[in-house]
Order: C-alpha cells, then structure tokens, then sequence
C-alpha cells in the first residue's frame, strides 16, 4: 500500500504513515510466533521506509497490547469480557485496559502536521503492561 502511494504522498506538504504493529512484535510474546514475527517485521519496515522515504514522508507505528474491542465481549460474552479487563487492567501501572479509542487517538496524533519532527517511531500503547515485563507487581511497593 505505501509504495503504491508514495507518489502521491511525495506531492503531500506532510504526508504521514501510521502502521499497527503490536507489543508482540516488540517483545516476541503471545500465543503465535508467526504473529509475534510480522509484527516484528512491521517494525522494521517502519524503520527502514522511515529513513528512505524522509523528508517528504513521515512513517511511525503503533504498537498496542491488548484492547478490549467487540470481538472479545462477543467471545466472552459481557461477563467474561468484564472480568478480562479486570485482569488485565489489574496487570497494568495505569490499571486500565485499554480500548479502540485509546488507540486511534495516537494514531490521528501522529498524522498531525504538529508532529512533523517524529519519524520513525513505534508508540507502545499498553497502560504501561510493557514496564512491568519480567518483574512481578507488588502493590504498595512502588518505591
């Protein structure tokens, strides 16, 4: 998609690109290694179309943990999504499990002309899960 508009984006006065990637691609975890590995690889695409494509083109990703989203609830039903975004919400610093408008929100971000000076970055929208990987969580020992 992005090299069949990238002579169009190139006439743009700030064209941008935003990817979704995902912390799998980050960390290697998740229950799909091949998922796990293309989303890895998005990040590396972005890196690359990031430097071949500067100045006229800006490339970034998001990379998000979980989201809580229809499919989920239609699954779980609404009981079971509930007590899933409690767990995971639970697992976050931020306590929060995040949903498709904590999302997009980066995203419009990142296409905004405001934001002309960021390429080449992938944003971890995860509540924060991302800091605590490898550590366990010990309330009330914060410090």
């Amino acid at each position: 998609m992005i090299r069949a508009c990238t002579a169009a984006m190139r006439d743009s006065d700030m064209a941008a690109v935003v990817n979704v990637a995902s912390v799998a691609g980050v960390f290697g975890h998740g229950s799909s290694v091949a998922y796990a590995a293309s989303k890895g690889a998005l990040i590396t695409m972005t890196k690359s179309l990031a430097r071949v494509l500067a100045p006229a083109i800006r490339i970034n990703a998001v990379a998000p943990g979980y989201v809580g989203t229809g499919w989920f609830e239609k699954r779980l039903g609404a009981e079971g999504f509930a007590k899933l975004n409690g767990r995971i919400a639970a697992g976050t610093p931020m306590a929060m499990a995040a949903g498709p408008d904590d999302i997009a929100g980066p995203v419009v971000m990142l296409l905004d002309p405001a934001t002309r000076a960021i390429t080449g970055e992938v944003m971890l929208i995860d509540a924060g899960a991302h800091l605590d990987i490898g550590l366990s969580r010990r309330p009330g020992r914060e410090f």
